[in-house]
């Protein structure tokens, strides 16, 4: 976990262009991890590969590795080639967290015949893009102050709890097919005693269930911010 001061961040290892390219560091700006402080920026526990990606890599770096795009939790699908992410090796059956990142391609380029299995435009190909928008944008910073407000008031005029996690528990059981909770998990979620420390992928999760594009939730965020000036 880094604070909003980047450059102290890992002990000042790294710069702040590096931190805001190769970590998860802009969802955690634009949805207020201040305030929401359970995420982490480097989820090892969830690293997922995309086979087409790894293939592209090799060609053009010669080597593969993991994209940040692809350790989203809650992220299924590969947001270039609307592929199905895989948290195990298709060849030596190796959980991708414990396989050495420079075999990953050997055991790759064993496959002959890879499957299309790609959904593009498919709600989970449209999420992992939207995820992947708020990571490109380098000013994420700049709407933090009013992202979470900017939810909150949709929220209300949807008819749900503003300005809380049950809120947002509501609508991931009503209204996502694919990642909502079932009733039950959604029971469990409300008793959880962490309080306001809701885990972060649930915001752009909730982000994209309300405004379906990264673009469309930034003007409602400046609309919102514009009028309480």
């Amino acid at each position: 976990m880094i604070e909003y001061n980047v450059p102290k961040a890992f002990g000042g290892m790294f710069e702040k262009d590096s931190i805001y390219k190769h970590t998860l560091h802009p969802i955690g700006v634009l949805f207020d991890k201040a305030r929401y402080k359970s995420m982490v920026f480097v989820p090892r526990g969830n690293f997922r590969i995309c086979v087409q990606c790894v293939m592209n890599d090799v060609q053009r770096t010669g080597t593969s590795f993991i994209h940040r795009q692809h350790v989203m939790p809650g992220t299924l699908t590969c947001h270039l080639h609307a592929s199905p992410l895989l948290a195990t090796c298709p060849v030596c059956r190796v959980k991708i967290k414990h396989h050495r990142i420079n075999t990953l391609s050997e055991c790759i380029s064993q496959l002959n015949n890879i499957a299309d299995e790609s959904s593009p435009n498919s709600e989970t190909h449209k999420y992992a893009k939207f995820v992947n928008d708020i990571l490109q944008r380098a000013d994420a910073e700049k709407y933090r102050l009013h992202a979470i407000a900017t939810i909150d008031r949709s929220l209300k005029k949807m008819g749900y709890s503003s300005s809380s996690k049950t809120g947002y528990l509501e609508v991931s059981r009503d209204t996502d097919n694919i990642l909502g909770l079932e009733e039950g998990g959604y029971q469990k979620a409300c008793k959880s005693k962490q309080g306001n420390q809701t885990s972060m992928h649930l915001f752009p999760r909730i982000a994209y269930l309300i405004y379906e594009t990264l673009d469309t939730y930034i003007s409602e965020i400046e609309e919102y911010s514009s009028n309480i000036k």
